[in-house]
């Protein structure tokens, strides 16, 4: 083999901020199947048209609990990627801790 077949092979190094963007992505994404997948189950579409979810009264209060949930990591993914490495660590544990 020659230096540029071995070339091809190499894993240039990812940044940081990549990894916790493609980590966050792929939360939302199972998140979001979790929730998809759900919907097949035998009277879960009654409930959500009674207005029940998981046995709980759909509220202004539950969406915004759910809307927080999701919405907090799908922000992360742009955050991790265009903030300052320092500011960056600060939101990041930050947020970990909640």
């Amino acid at each position: 083999m020659t230096n540029r077949n071995l070339e091809t092979f190499d894993n240039p190094p990812i940044p940081l901020q990549a990894k916790l963007a493609a980590a966050r992505t792929s939360f939302v994404f199972l998140y979001i199947y979790v929730d998809y997948y759900n919907l097949f189950k035998p009277g879960v579409i009654d409930d959500l048209r009674a207005g029940i979810v998981f046995e709980f009264d759909i509220t202004p209060i539950l969406l915004t609990v759910f809307l927080a949930l999701t919405g907090i990591p799908a922000l992360m993914v742009v955050l991790s990627t265009v903030l300052p490495a320092r500011v960056n660590r600060a939101i990041n544990i930050s947020v970990a801790s909640l």
